[in-house]
């Protein structure tokens, strides 16, 4: 699920983004889900990158 705020003239640029992650599986444990989205934000993911210098991007989870 993903919610933004978005400035309120022309382009619009998002200024916050909010991602939650819903997860379902075998042996999740909060510690592993936590590790997984930082690599994701921090090292791997080129769309948080290219949005990071003008967005804050904040995220959440839960284990189904």
């Amino acid at each position: 699920n993903f919610t933004g705020e978005q400035d309120a003239d022309p382009p619009w640029p998002y200024r916050l983004i909010h991602i939650h992650f819903k997860l379902q599986g075998v042996d999740l444990t909060g510690k592993a889900v936590e590790q997984a989205i930082k690599l994701s934000e921090e090292k791997y993911c080129s769309v948080a990158a290219t949005l990071r210098p003008t967005a804050k991007i904040t995220t959440s989870f839960e284990i189904i």
